[in-house]
């Protein structure tokens, strides 16, 4: 009878309801590690905003005082924990330390303050919107800007620019605010420097200028223009990568194909749409199409050989986009060729048959 009434009580539990408790469980297991992580971080709260505001009182001291203090600051707020960044990032503010870490900067000529307080500036940059907002208001942008207009040091160049570049990519406000400032020359005129890891960081901050819901309008990015054609022959794949992503984001502004074609970036976006890296040739394909659709830019893009270039890449679908803009008899035969044999391809989809069958109409 016992085993009886244990098999009929196995029976009677649903493999449903059995799948849902075990949710459930682990679900409660989940919960309770959650609060008690958060539970710690706000007992800890406390130490951390008394610790924050002995660190603050020491910037007023002599320089190693103040230099041991402000690297602390640093790697305080360089956690890797959101939360706990954020946490920090509002003690700051609440303590008026924001304002005393810019008053130490500009009240100093030691150059490793200046390096150690502009990574702190950057890390105070790096939280959420309404911090990195207040945190700029306060004015770290104009002690970053004042700054940048003479550096000693690359170090302390990149370290200026990576503050500058967190204020570019915060939000909306922040962005337009430092292309307002009229002192956008100052991060471009870095684009020379022969520091690699300067260039990258300049790269970085012309593509946040470009990022945001709201779109900056075309005179608040024209200075940015010049700088991106120079940068568009950079070696560095990184420095590429975000140049022709703001390239690719202009080209839809309506000014932007006309601004592309008076810098003459048509002839290297052909050739940057055969890079070996996928994104600089997705991007550069994107630019291209849009430009394709003006009209009186596609003498221009047949001129630099966008036919051979089509017929040299494995993009099936750029193809079959792009050559839909242009008229059949403007189509060389041997290219034409070519782009037909990569269409005929087995990868290929039907969607493709349109170019296709425009191609066999051109070879006739």
């Amino acid at each position: 009878m016992r085993h009886l009434r244990h098999s009929v009580l196995c029976r009677s539990i649903d493999p449903c309801v059995r799948s849902e408790m075990r949710m459930e469980s682990t679900k409660n297991v989940r919960r309770s590690f959650r609060d008690e992580q958060l539970s710690q971080k706000r007992n800890v709260e406390p130490l951390l905003r008394d610790r924050i505001v002995q660190l603050i009182s020491e910037l007023t001291r002599d320089d190693q005082s103040t230099l041991k203090a402000i690297t602390t600051c640093r790697i305080r707020l360089a956690t890797e924990d959101a939360f706990l960044r954020e946490k920090l990032i509002d003690h700051f503010i609440e303590v008026n330390g924001v304002l005393k870490i810019i008053h130490m900067m500009l009240n100093t000529s030691h150059i490793e303050i200046h390096i150690e307080g502009g990574w702190t500036l950057a890390n105070l940059l790096s939280g959420r919107q309404d911090q990195g907002h207040l945190v700029m208001s306060l004015g770290a942008d104009v002690v970053l800007l004042l700054l940048l207009t003479s550096p000693v040091s690359t170090d302390l160049c990149e370290t200026l620019l990576w503050g500058l570049g967190n204020i570019s990519g915060c939000c909306n406000n922040c962005r337009d605010s430092l292309l307002n400032s009229g002192k956008l020359d100052l991060v471009l005129s870095q684009v020379d420097n022969l520091a690699i890891k300067v260039t990258k960081v300049v790269a970085w901050i012309i593509y946040n200028c470009f990022l945001g819901i709201k779109k900056p309008r075309f005179d608040q990015i024209e200075i940015l223009i010049p700088s991106m054609a120079k940068l568009s022959h950079h070696f560095d794949e990184d420095v590429l990568s975000d140049v022709v992503r703001a390239i690719c984001i202009l080209s839809r502004m309506p000014e932007g194909p006309d601004a592309i074609f008076q810098a003459d970036l048509i002839p290297r976006l052909l050739q940057l749409a055969s890079h070996t890296l996928p994104q600089i040739q997705e991007d550069s394909l994107m630019a291209i199409n849009r430009i394709a659709k003006v009209h009186q830019y596609r003498q221009n893009l047949m001129d630099h050989g966008i036919f051979s270039v089509l017929a040299s890449i494995a993009k099936s679908e750029w193809i079959f986009r792009i050559l839909r803009k242009f008229e059949l008899e403007t189509f060389p035969y041997d290219d034409a060729q070519s782009i037909s044999r990569m269409l005929n391809q087995p990868s290929v989809e039907n969607i493709y048959a349109d170019a296709l069958r425009r191609l066999d109409l051109v070879m006739l």
